[in-house]
């Protein structure tokens, strides 16, 4: 595995903006996203994440416990910015390993483009998570954890050698706990929901989390499923998808 951080190019310290909740932003001054724009996507997003009605608990306790990283970049799936989120994912995986917490996530917010459907945006999220993978299989293996392979029960999204399940919300979406004003990408670890699981916790929260999502929606999301039963591909956008539909992510 490598060491250091090698997505560390003058474009990608440009794109860069990791917002420490406890050391505010660490990006470069000559930052592509002011310190201004940063701070009103971060408060956004506390806001939107502690609001009462908002069913993610674990959310809730990544916020609530400062174990949470966001970065802000200027456009989903563009090259300049991509090069500033490997940057800042690689970064928040080598400082998850300190933080002390079951509940740690990296929030990439986009300014642009806003999609106008849910198809829209689940394209935009399958082209930034391609070009993420592009950029870290230069030096790094899948997570052997999980399969690389979106029609497999067993596959995770994998960057920098670690597992991620992720969470896309944009203000297009049908789902009220996905709708958020600029388009979002949520990555949690995935060694956190097999942790859950070892020391029991996991079920329980789950079904809170589910009963919640029915209280705020009405419904319960058709598309979730546990990690084995189904690829969590199908889940990653928040779309209700059809039968035999087709991941557009290629390992």
């Amino acid at each position: 595995m490598t060491t250091g951080n090698p997505f560390n190019s003058t474009a990608a310290k440009v794109h860069s903006n990791y917002i420490n909740p406890h050391l505010s932003s660490l990006g470069s001054p000559q930052r592509s996203v002011s310190i201004q724009e940063s701070q009103k996507v971060e408060s956004q997003l506390r806001n939107f994440i502690l609001d009462r009605n908002f069913p993610c608990l674990a959310a809730k306790a990544s916020f609530n416990t400062n174990s949470y990283r966001v970065g802000v970049y200027r456009t989903l799936g563009g090259k300049n910015s991509s090069l500033g989120l490997s940057h800042d994912l690689l970064h928040f995986i080598q400082e998850q390993e300190r933080l002390e917490s079951d509940y740690t996530s990296f929030l990439a917010a986009f300014l642009s483009p806003i999609p106008d459907s849910e198809k829209e945006f689940e394209q935009l999220l399958w082209n930034q998570l391609q070009e993420l993978h592009r950029q870290s299989s230069r030096y790094f293996e899948w997570d052997s954890s999980v399969s690389q392979h979106p029609d497999d029960p067993e596959f995770s999204f994998s960057f920098g050698g670690t597992a991620f399940y992720v969470v896309g919300m944009h203000p297009s979406s049908s789902r009220k706990a996905r709708s958020f004003p600029y388009p979002l990408l949520v990555f949690n670890p995935h060694r956190q929901f097999e942790e859950l699981k070892q020391n029991g916790t996991y079920s329980t929260m789950k079904a809170k989390i589910r009963e919640r999502d029915q209280q705020l929606q009405g419904s319960l999301n058709p598309m979730l499923q546990d990690f084995g039963e189904g690829s969590e591909a199908k889940q990653y956008s928040g779309r209700n998808v059809a039968e035999g539909w087709k991941c557009p992510f290629h390992p």
